[in-house]
């Protein structure tokens, strides 16, 4: 399994963050450094997962809106071997809050060895809060596995009770925080060349 990201939109003349990240607490999870770094685009964020089995796969897509808080309102369309299954996503209302976690569950079946996750901004929310160009897809993790595969539960996004340590260390999340192995500029999109693997037992706190 390879990854490919394409940062599409970007303007070559202006400065523009692909990673966001902060110091400040995410509620209501007990992993909150999973969700204190995102990947940001002012248009459109392409993920490619190739190299895979024919068959049926989950996609979990991890967010928490770290950078836009009331009245600014991030509003992102996502699609997923192109379907779409959100339009105007708004992180801060389906989590219940800024700097809180909300995660997306998603079964597809992959037919070519290629799985496409597609999150674009569609014109809407606001475009200037707390920043100039502060809009656009925003996502802190991604994660594709199996559905019979063993031991893949998702780290909780409000857990009920406190899990053991035993339990947390299962499990690798592909998260945004990745290590990019290769990078370049065609027009005005970037294309990473990257694997995310963010084993849990690297938590501390997990």
């Amino acid at each position: 399994m390879q990854w490919v990201v394409s940062h599409v939109g970007s303007d070559p003349f202006r400065e523009s963050p692909r990673f966001v990240n902060t110091s400040q607490v995410i509620l209501g999870t007990d992993m909150p450094e999973l969700y204190q770094t995102a990947r940001t685009s002012r248009s459109a964020l392409w993920y490619y997962i190739v190299g895979l089995s024919t068959g049926k796969y989950t996609v979990q897509l991890f967010f928490a809106e770290i950078v836009i808080e009331k009245p600014g309102k991030r509003l992102f369309n996502i699609d997923i071997q192109d379907r779409n299954i959100k339009t105007d996503f708004d992180i801060t209302k389906e989590a219940g809050g800024f700097r809180r976690p909300t995660n997306i569950t998603y079964e597809v079946t992959v037919v070519n060895s290629v799985l496409k996750i597609h999150l674009h901004w569609n014109g809407r929310g606001t475009c200037c809060i707390p920043y100039e160009g502060a809009y656009g897809p925003l996502v802190s993790a991604i994660r594709v596995f199996r559905p019979e595969s063993p031991n893949n539960s998702p780290p909780p996004a409000r857990p009920v009770s406190a899990p053991s340590n035993d339990d947390k260390r299962r499990g690798v999340v592909a998260g945004i925080a990745a290590l990019c192995i290769a990078a370049a500029v065609i027009s005005s999109s970037v294309v990473y060349l990257w694997w995310k693997w963010v084993a849990l037992v690297k938590h501390p706190n997990a």
